[in-house]
């Protein structure tokens, strides 16, 4: 009996069919994810820039600071076709101190609207779903960003602008440009009324300077926050440039008046501004399943790489095929996270940093935001999608928490500087001790943020020196760099591995120089 032998073909037809078999199924299961995930559309969508206005609208007008700002400029003597902003950058840094001289009184009224303005409550600028300025916004921001100058060009340019579908993200910030000039506008008016011996106007216009930080920082927008800093920061040290001079350093009235001003806490930065952006987005390209979860949109994923202008989806649109979207959704949803992981992630993120911003800086632990923030960084290809869309829109929170311990802690300095120059007005003399302004004239001495002790103070030459140890731990007894630098706040290295600064303290008073927003 014989047995016949397989035929040569048997074997390959066998594994092609296994093979086709094995396709069809998983071509079959692609196309019913396609089909379960590919139907799947955003849900309700929340509507932040009402919520954002929601408050505003109920302010009174006569307690919203941003109209009459605009008028006061309007009221200025400057040319209403260039941008308010740019004029006072020519003005404040001309070499002819004359001309500049004469233009400031001759706006002095102006100047004094700007002022009275600036004390009101709230800054009341509503925000708009399109980046283009209100018509008597133009003046103002005419060279501020592309899109106000492109409102300017003609009705066909502005017309393209979708009103209805911008994110959050994309809103203008059309006030922070304006608010920094008008800061720098008053610095330039106080320096000059202390020349020309008007104290209490000089004092007026640092105050003013203190109102427009403030107004900037009620904003929730964590950029808005940022540049209220900076304002504060020219303000303050505009009060200790000023008070450096004679009779100011030394008439108590004055000197009252600016530890008034300077008396009010200031809070940390609040990152409320940065959750609702990236919730905004996020909204735009994850399904909503009623309970909080969702899977990433194709169709989302093309918004965004418009909306960040990145070539995201061409990582899957290579050489000549392009598959529609619903036969990629099942792809890229397998590979980007869930809306609920995206979102646990943006609150684990922000509640830290809000913690770190709330803490001592003496005391910080950066261990659990480092690795929350590492937890977005993702090798390969697909790196772009994980966790979309915090690794592209979520900012590095370690300066903001910096900047805003130190800002906090120079607003401390600066009220200490003030209560030195109230206790020599008082008694003649310099303390000897920091100790000796309290209770009186402090009832709190500011720590060093770098160990958290009393800050060194010394009275030399007839001259008082305030300094913190810096950033390598260790009181010098006020030995300073060579360089003289404004004081600033870094990470303390972790670690004996870790590259130690030079051993050098920080000065902060008396400070030669002038910070600008």
């Amino acid at each position: 009996m014989s047995i016949a032998a397989p035929r040569p073909g048997g074997r390959l037809r066998r594994l092609l069919q296994v093979t086709g078999v094995f396709l069809a199924v998983v071509i079959l299961v692609w196309l019913v994810l396609s089909i379960v995930w590919g139907g799947q559309r955003l849900g309700p969508q929340r509507d932040f820039v009402q919520e954002f206005n929601a408050t505003i609208e109920t302010i009174p007008m006569t307690q919203r600071a941003w109209p009459r700002l605009r008028t006061a400029v309007d009221e200025l003597d400057l040319d209403q076709n260039r941008s308010f902003a740019t004029q006072v950058d020519e003005l404040v840094q001309s070499s002819d101190l004359q001309a500049q001289e004469r233009w400031l009184r001759q706006n002095q009224e102006a100047l004094a609207s700007l002022r009275s303005a600036a004390r009101l409550p709230e800054l009341g600028l509503p925000w708009r779903g399109a980046m283009l300025p209100e018509a008597p916004d133009q003046f103002l921001l005419l060279s501020a960003n592309e899109r106000a100058a492109l409102a300017l060009v003609g009705p066909a340019e502005a017309s393209s602008v979708d009103e209805e579908n911008n994110p959050l993200i994309t809103l203008p910030l059309r006030f922070l440009r304006p608010m920094r000039a008008m800061a720098r506008l008053l610095q330039a008016d106080a320096r000059s009324a202390v020349g020309l011996g008007d104290l209490s106007r000089a004092v007026d216009d640092c105050t003013a300077m203190l109102d427009i930080a403030r107004l900037c920082q009620q904003d929730p927008m964590l950029i808005s926050q940022l540049t209220g800093l900076s304002i504060r920061a020219l303000a303050e040290d505009t009060i200790l440039e000023l008070v450096s001079t004679e009779p100011l350093g030394s008439t108590p009235p004055l000197l009252e008046e600016l530890a008034k001003a300077l008396s009010v806490p200031i809070a940390p930065v609040s990152l409320d501004g940065e959750r609702m952006i990236v919730q905004d987005i996020v909204q735009r390209f994850y399904s909503d399943d009623g309970a909080g979860d969702g899977v990433f949109l194709v169709s989302g994923f093309n918004e965004a790489s418009a909306l960040t202008n990145t070539n995201l989806p061409r990582l899957f649109y290579t050489g000549l095929l392009v598959l529609p979207d619903p036969v990629l959704q099942p792809f890229v949803a397998r590979a980007a996270g869930t809306r609920m992981q995206v979102s646990d992630t943006l609150d684990g993120l922000i509640s830290e940093a809000q913690n770190l911003m709330e803490t001592d800086p003496w005391a910080i632990n950066w261990t659990v935001l480092d690795t929350r923030q590492e937890a977005l960084n993702s090798d390969g290809i697909l790196k772009n999608i994980h966790l979309f869309p915090l690794p592209l829109v979520t900012p590095g929170f370690d300066p903001p928490i910096l900047a805003s311990h130190r800002d906090r802690f120079m607003h401390k300095v600066a009220r200490l500087v003030i209560a030195l120059h109230q206790f020599r007005a008082r008694y003649g003399d310099w303390p000897q001790q920091l100790k000796q302004l309290q209770p009186d004239l402090l009832t709190e001495l500011p720590r060093d943020p770098y160990g958290g002790a009393v800050l060194r103070y010394e009275v030399r030459d007839h001259q008082p020196v305030l300094w913190s140890i810096g950033l390598d731990g260790v009181d010098q007894g006020g030995v300073f760099p060579e360089e003289v630098t404004p004081f600033t706040l870094r990470r303390v290295p972790q670690g004996a591995s870790s590259p130690r600064p030079a051993p050098k303290d920080a000065r902060l008073w008396p400070m030669p120089t002038l910070s600008s927003p």
